[in-house]
């Protein structure tokens, strides 16, 4: 069962993979095949596993399979490159001849100050912001203290991935920042002061 766990998996992700590189009518019936595949192997994982480790194996083998299809693409996309590098091409009486990319150049001073503003809004001030906030809140719930602490750890990585795709949406307003402080301040009150 683990291997035909394995083979759907592979297919889903080959099935993406179609749908992804290819433009045509048939780009919509791939997405459906490669997820209702993906949805398929989750459940012979489930089967032929059990439930936590069938599921954790689904992200693993999917992950894993998406980073092969991509080293994969990315080979074959050099090669390419290497055929057709320092070739001439005549098109309409003008030639065209390719050259090798060019290296990478540092960015700025202001654009090196804006990625840095936007990491410390995004990470440790959402954070801060999402962990008191989530605790508080948590704090209000009439269950026992493990239940608390249990829902707590489950829902603050999606509270600050939330938060931190919010900063990141909106990388030159201070909003966010603003919005972190005043959502932790009461928080901070309520469970310190």
């Amino acid at each position: 069962m683990s291997l035909f766990a394995l083979l759907l998996n592979v297919g889903a992700l080959l099935c993406l993979y179609a749908a992804w590189r290819t433009h045509s009518a048939w780009q919509g019936a791939a997405h459906f095949a490669g997820w209702s595949l993906v949805l398929l192997s989750g459940w012979a994982w489930v089967l032929a596993i059990g439930v936590e480790f069938g599921i954790s194996l689904l992200f693993l083998v999917s992950g894993v399979c998406a980073w092969l299809l991509v080293m994969w693409h990315y080979r074959q996309v050099e090669q390419t490159q290497t055929r057709h590098r320092g070739s001439s091409v005549r098109r309409l009486d003008t030639v065209v001849t390719t050259t090798a990319p060019a290296g990478l150049s540092l960015p700025g001073l202001p654009a090196i100050a804006q990625q840095l503003r936007v990491f410390l809004i995004a990470v440790p001030l959402a954070g801060a912001a999402s962990a008191l906030l989530v605790t508080a809140v948590v704090q209000l719930l009439p269950w026992q203290q493990g239940d608390k602490l249990v829902f707590t750890l489950y829902s603050l990585p999606l509270v600050w991935g939330a938060a931190c795709w919010w900063a990141c949406a909106m990388p030159r307003s201070w909003l966010p920042a603003g919005v972190f402080v005043v959502a932790a301040f009461p928080s901070l009150m309520f469970l310190y002061g």
